[in-house]
C-alpha cells in the first residue's frame, strides 16, 4: 500500500496493488478503504471526481444533496444526455 497527499490542500491518495487480487479481491479492499474514509467523514474522491472506478460508490464521494446539485448542472448543460455517455455524471 502506498499513501500520497497534497500537503497544501490536505488530499489523500490510497494505493493498494490489486495485481494479485481476483476482482471480488478487490472490490473487498474498496469497500474496506471506502468505509474507512466514510466513517472518518472523508470523501473518496476529490480533485478527480467519481468516475468510471468509482461509480458503484457515489454516496461516498458527495452527499445526496450534493448528487442533485451535479445532476442538476449537468441536465442543464446537457439536456441531451450527449456529452460523456454512460458516465455516472
Amino acid at each position: 500500500m502506498s499513501v500520497r497527499r497534497h500537503a497544501g490542500d490536505g488530499n489523500v491518495h490510497v494505493g493498494v496493488s490489486l495485481a494479485d487480487l481476483p476482482a471480488s479481491g478487490a472490490d473487498s479492499v474498496e469497500r474496506v478503504v471506502y468505509g474507512i474514509v466514510r466513517e472518518m467523514g472523508g470523501p473518496i474522491a476529490a480533485e478527480h471526481g467519481i468516475g468510471a472506478l468509482k461509480r458503484p460508490f457515489p454516496g461516498y464521494a458527495r452527499s445526496t444533496a450534493e448528487i442533485a446539485v451535479m445532476r442538476a448542472m449537468k441536465a442543464a448543460f446537457d439536456p441531451l444526455g450527449m456529452l460523456n455517455p454512460g458516465k455516472a455524471l
